[in-house]
């Protein structure tokens, strides 16, 4: 009579049951494996190089057939077709989930056994995070041989010899001598998979401890989005999400991603959508990697993922959601994924709103509730500053602990391909701390259409019009906007005089189609729309001949981008004498009116306003040259206070002109009436550069930018 302890596994589907029964129950012909046999994996599937495959009716009975090739390491057994693989090479490498495929190594120790228990001399116990754990513990003590672990209670009890089994549901058991994986027992985040290795270009490397510390310096790093643990080196590598697609197998590592089970994932609801992207059958094993592979799909918006089958659905966007048992779906960043970390924006007079004693996610969901707020500064210390979109003008070092941020990240970037950064459409390049940033900048710039982020060297390069693509594991690219603001367009409304048309085109089918053609014509300036001809037209918007707004159902128009003014940059009692397009009839409104009646003529660049009288005077850039004091009277740029332009840094080189204003914006507003002028530096005086110039890093008081936002 067969007495040990037996593992029996229903017809053919090793998946439905497997329990423990004694062996005088196994009927003959049910697959029978004594406990010692537990090192085989059920629906696992182990890469190796291929010796031979041939019939067999059990897992067991592969072993054996492997247990007499030399070369042969470890098997895999499909139990529907009863198909026995041989392989060579390291065991427990490369998992992957496939159902009706059982894996075992050619050296099956009878270790740990499941449901059985140790008595005898006990040298006490201690906590452990796994069996594995527990026997790494017993093999530390040189008079222990013998081991049990409580998987409810993670108590690890150890003996000396002589101490005999019993079975006791609950416990895993087994001898010291059993073969131990390293890896297997060392700490790691609950999400991390163990024996992979994410591949690809590496944006930063540091020694760690150990994986759990590995992940915390991913969550540091801004631009960081997975992490590679080497156990052999201790080295930490620091990636995008992108390394995930390009896993491997690894006898040494372990990989995870930025942060396990984030809150914003939904356990138990899946998404109901049309507007699916793209089906991963294989090669995830957590949700996390499937969120990274939405992270690294263009246009990924949300995610759903199997935890039985391992299938990732990815979607342009999360819709409706419905329960569905076994599957977690989440929105491709979760909420603080692009935050800049240790860097805090300080605010412009009237440009910040204080939010005491706010925790950080609540100081980002006010940001979102306030409709002036475009970033946020939390301290830490629960102390919450809602800014406007000037403060990120200046961008400064802090503790670790301070975090900048927006309500949302952006899900229109490309992971893996930049946009070649040639110097016919390059405007100028700045660090910055991650592709959020980047492109919130690029943003601000009336002709950006599109940047190109390196995250292993941070810098950002704003590009106008078209550009061709190019790969590169560390680059991030998009566009300005991933969805066009079109608050600008000026309805039934045409710009007379037609003597400066760039192009004339009938692609477009409607005015927003329009007015993204002219964000990627470099020349185009403003357009108008023919809503009966079905016509676009773009236009340079030249000085001269003059342009004049016309009352015409017939016709929409605007300018090249949608931008919002500020008015605190503006110049009291200063008259920017000619450069005149023309006088707007007197409004209620003041400076501010007479500033968005600039904003909406395309050839005004600047404007000055006459409290005294009333008058609004739209001006061309050459009315800055004229500038002059005048009582009554306030000027300023047409987007008030430039936003595109940088703290912290200067250029170097031939100076064209160094003169004394009064702040950064109409410095700005000089070098864009200088012919020769590409880049200026505004300290306390204003230096105009042509564009063969270097760039230092300065004092956050210095504020440098380009021509022109």
């Amino acid at each position: 009579m067969r007495s040990r302890f037996c593992l029996q596994v229903t017809a053919g589907a090793f998946a439905v049951s497997v329990y423990i029964a004694t062996c005088e129950h196994i009927s003959e012909g049910q697959p029978a494996f004594p406990i010692g046999f537990t090192c085989i994996e059920f629906n696992s599937d182990y890469s190796g190089e291929e010796l031979a495959r041939f019939p067999a009716s059990t897992p067991q009975a592969c072993r054996e057939r492997c247990s007499q090739e030399s070369e042969c390491t470890f098997i895999t057994h499909n139990v529907l077709s009863s198909i026995c693989v041989l392989r060579k090479g390291p065991p427990y490498v490369g998992k992957q989930h496939r159902v009706n495929v059982a894996s075992a190594p050619k050296e099956c120790l009878k270790c740990p056994e499941n449901d059985v228990a140790y008595k005898g001399e006990s040298l006490g116990s201690s906590q452990a995070r796994s069996a594995s754990h527990c026997q790494a513990l017993c093999v530390e003590d040189e008079s222990c041989s013998y081991f049990t672990f409580d998987i409810l209670t993670w108590d690890c009890h150890m003996f000396k010899k002589g101490a005999i089994e019993f079975p006791e549901m609950n416990k895993i058991s087994g001898r010291r001598d059993c073969s131990v994986d390293k890896l297997a027992i060392d700490p790691a985040p609950s999400c991390a998979v163990r024996h992979v290795a994410y591949t690809g270009s590496v944006l930063e490397t540091a020694s760690a401890e150990d994986a759990v510390a590995c992940q915390m310096l991913c969550q540091q790093r801004s631009s960081c989005e997975a992490f590679v643990f080497d156990t052999a080196s201790g080295t930490c590598s620091l990636h995008l999400a992108l390394a995930e697609a390009t896993k491997t197998s690894s006898t040494t590592a372990i990989s995870g991603p930025r942060e396990c089970a984030p809150k914003c994932m939904l356990t138990g609801k899946s998404y109901r959508t049309s507007e699916e992207l793209l089906t991963v059958e294989q090669g995830l094993d957590t949700a996390e990697e499937c969120q990274l592979r939405c992270q690294s799909t263009t246009n990924c918006g949300a995610w759903s993922f199997a935890s039985a089958s391992r299938k990732c659905d990815l979607f342009e966007n999360a819709s409706e959601e419905r329960e569905e048992e076994g599957i977690t779906s989440g929105p491709k960043y979760c909420p603080g994924a692009c935050d800049t970390i240790g860097f805090h924006s300080p605010a412009l007079e009237k440009t910040w709103y204080s939010k005491e004693t706010l925790e950080l996610e609540a100081c980002r969901e006010a940001c979102r509730a306030e409709p002036k707020c475009v970033i946020f500064t939390w301290w830490g210390n629960d102390r919450c500053f809602l800014k406007e979109d000037s403060c990120l003008t200046n961008l400064e070092p802090q503790a670790d602990t301070v975090r900048t941020g927006w309500g949302t990240c952006s899900s229109c970037f490309r992971q893996g391909k930049g946009y070649s950064v040639a110097a016919s459409v390059l405007l100028w390049s700045l660090d910055t701390q991650n592709a959020e940033e980047c492109r919130q900048r690029c943003a601000f710039m009336e002709e950006c259409s599109r940047f190109t982020y390196d995250t292993a060297t941070k810098v950002c390069s704003f590009l106008r019009g078209e550009a061709g693509d190019e790969e590169g594991d560390t680059l991030i690219s998009g566009p300005a906007n991933c969805v066009e603001d079109t608050s600008c367009i000026l309805r039934n409304i045409m710009w007379q005089n037609n003597s400066n048309f760039v192009i004339t085109t009938n692609d477009p089918s409607d005015a927003e189609g329009c007015l993204a053609l002219c964000q990627k014509t470099p020349k185009c300036n403003f357009w108008t729309f023919n809503k009966d001809r079905l016509q676009c037209n773009l236009k340079t918007g030249n000085e001269s001949p003059k342009i004049l707004p016309a009352t015409s159902a017939s016709f929409d128009s605007g300018p090249k981008r949608c931008m919002k003014t500020s008015g605190l940059c503006l110049e009291l009692n200063i008259d920017y004498h000619g450069g005149d397009i023309y006088k707007t009839a007197q409004k209620p409104g003041g400076e501010p009116a007479c500033r968005e009646d600039c904003y909406h003529e395309p050839q005004c660049r600047a404007y000055t306003y006459k409290s005294g009288n009333g008058n609004c005077w739209l001006k061309t850039i050459t009315g800055f040259t004229g500038r002059r004091e005048e009582q009554n009277a306030m000027s300023g740029s047409k987007i008030g206070c430039p936003k595109c332009q940088r703290a912290g840094m200067a250029y170097v080189g031939t100076l064209i002109k160094q003169l004394k204003l009064p702040n950064h914006a109409i410095c700005q507003l000089a070098c864009e009436a200088e012919d020769k002028c590409e880049f200026f530096t505004f300290d306390t005086e204003c230096k105009l550069y042509p564009s063969a110039v270097t760039v230092k890093t300065a004092s956050y008081s210095v504020v440098s930018g380009p021509k022109r936002c």
